[in-house]
């Protein structure tokens, strides 16, 4: 059974899991949107399955490339985000055509560089896949 992308273009906050028992000035909020249709078409082609049971969706990356490709395309913004005890603002590329930036290969690679930043970044393009999938209790209603 296909998995069709949400066409909904909420954007909402998410909390890393390493970072949800902090006290809330000191959690990072990253602004995620699911992927449009061409980008979730992209995704799809990268290598990624998609599984259902219930309303559950299971995804299984076949490539590191998909995870990369979810959260460089669905991270919009952020607050509070600390890199080696310096405060960063998100500044990203171009305004696209969805009236949002993206964060630009330079800033993926300074904000994401450590193994706990990717770690990270596998769970935010995790959550945008998430985002991105509609589950069967979606559909059919």
């Amino acid at each position: 059974m296909a998995n069709f992308p949400k066409a909904k273009t909420d954007v909402i906050d998410y909390v890393l899991l390493n970072e949800r028992d902090l006290p809330t000035e000191e959690q990072t909020i990253w602004k995620l949107k699911s992927l449009s249709v061409k980008d979730y078409t992209v995704f799809v082609d990268k290598g990624i399955s998609a599984t259902q049971n219930g309303t559950e969706v299971a995804f299984s990356m076949q490539s590191g490339t998909s995870g990369y490709y979810a959260a460089s395309r669905g991270i919009v913004g952020f607050e509070n985000l600390q890199v080696d005890s310096k405060e960063i603002a998100f500044v990203g590329g171009k305004e696209e055509e969805d009236g949002y930036k993206r964060l630009t290969s330079k800033e993926i690679e300074s904000i994401f560089s450590s193994q706990q930043g990717k770690a990270a970044f596998m769970e935010i393009g995790s959550e945008i896949i998430k985002l991105s999938s509609i589950s069967k209790t979606e559909k059919n209603s």
